[in-house]
């Protein structure tokens, strides 16, 4: 049985909305600029920066890479 991953989900471990969609559109894309992030995680373009910025601080951020400067 598939299980759907649903971004409110990840808010019951203190993650916004916002960074549960970002984070579900980075796994398994390894290489991704913040822009394919935002488009595939529905987060307007103009929060994204601040998105993975909070979220690269947050515990699940060691499951995949974030490059934010």
């Amino acid at each position: 049985m598939a299980t759907t991953l649903n971004p409110e989900r990840f808010t019951v471990i203190g993650l916004s909305k916002y960074e549960a969609c970002a984070y579900l559109a980075l796994l398994g894309h390894d290489d991704s600029t913040a822009v394919e992030v935002a488009d595939r995680a529905s987060v307007p373009r103009q929060r994204i920066y601040d998105v993975l910025a909070t979220l690269r601080d947050k515990p699940v951020s060691g499951t995949v890479r974030l490059d934010v400067e």
